[in-house]
Parts: C-alpha cells; sequence; structure tokens
C-alpha cells in the first residue's frame, strides 16, 4: 500500500531521530492479537524510554505467535529492559496475557480503550506533532513503523499504531501533558 506524499494524520516531518539519553525510564506497551494466520494482525509490543518528558521508541517487537510463545516473549523484553510498567491492552488475548502475566511480579497496567483507534491515534499526533518523539535512525523495523504510522487508518495493519497511541495516551494522561506544538 503507497503511503500518501504528505501522510494520512500524521507527518514525516514530525518523526525525530535521536539515541536515548542514559538515565531513561523504561516503559512496554503492548497489543496483542488472537488468531496466527498470514493476513492476521500482529501482536505489538513497542519499548519506549522516557527522559526529561520525551519519549524514545527503543525497541518494537512485532510477532504472530502462540499466546504461550508470546506470554515468554513479552516475559524476556520484561528481563531485558525491566521497565518500570507494562501495559497492556485489555481485550482479547491481552485479558488472558495479564493475568498470566501476574505471577511474574511485573508492573502491569490493564489499559481498557474507550475511544475507537482513530480518536485515540489522533490524540497522539499532538505529541508527535509537538517534537516530544523520536526514533533511533538505524532500527530494522522503523521503515515499517514509520510507514504504518503514516498510512493510518487506510493501512491493512495498524497494530504498531495501537501500541504506539497506548503508550502516548497513557503518559499524557500520567503527566499532564499539554501539547506545545514546535514549528520549524
Amino acid at each position: 500500500a503507497p503511503v500518501p506524499e504528505a501522510g494520512a494524520l500524521i507527518k514525516p516531518q514530525w518523526f525525530r531521530y535521536a539515541d536515548i539519553p542514559a538515565s531513561a525510564l523504561y516503559y512496554h506497551s503492548c497489543d496483542t492479537a488472537i488468531a496466527l494466520h498470514d493476513t492476521s494482525d500482529y501482536s505489538v509490543c513497542t519499548t519506549w524510554a522516557v527522559h526529561e518528558h520525551q519519549y524514545y521508541l527503543a525497541d518494537v517487537r512485532r510477532v504472530r505467535l502462540p499466546f504461550t510463545e508470546l506470554k515468554n516473549a513479552v516475559v524476556a523484553e520484561y528481563e531485558k529492559y525491566r521497565p518500570a510498567a507494562v501495559l497492556i491492552e485489555n481485550k482479547a488475548s491481552g485479558q488472558s496475557l495479564l493475568q498470566e502475566l501476574r505471577a511474574e511480579e511485573m508492573p502491569l497496567i490493564a489499559i481498557t480503550p474507550k475511544e475507537d483507534k482513530l480518536q485515540r491515534f489522533l490524540r497522539a499526533c499532538v505529541v508527535f506533532e509537538a517534537g516530544k518523539i523520536y526514533f533511533p535512525l538505524h532500527a530494522p523495523w522503523r521503515a515499517t513503523l514509520e510507514s504504518e504510522l503514516l498510512s493510518f487508518p487506510a493501512d491493512t495493519h495498524d497494530d504498531q499504531v495501537d501500541s504506539v497511541s497506548q503508550f502516548i495516551n497513557w503518559m499524557r494522561k500520567s503527566q499532564g501533558f499539554s501539547p506545545r506544538v514546535r514549528h520549524l
């Protein structure tokens, strides 16, 4: 699917690139899927680093895995980064994942969406526009992520969008974010 030249809801010029500061605090945001077919949604776990109200995307795990392997992958990501919180969408397989991970003594936060995907993404877009989101320049997953963000809501898949929106909107709420847009 071609990406619109000017972007759909998010603009390419809003993407920023930077290394993660050493003193950043990490978070995970997981959006899980149920089916494992070639055309099914992906389960996506994004790993974020937060430093001085700036949000750095550290990693993206985008997979189609059976439930037990998905649980093991989330535990492995937790062990790797030791995030301050693990956000999991409290729907479908995410509900089961939350129940299973409680035994792991992770700092779990169940996120129950109250709006549709489009409204959640629109609320997250202002943080991109404000210049608060940074991606690593040379990540192998960056092109796929940026394409999905730029193509939403017209793309076939929106699982990375869901994980990103979930994290940004949770941070907005927990930090009382008020966007101050930088104009370039």
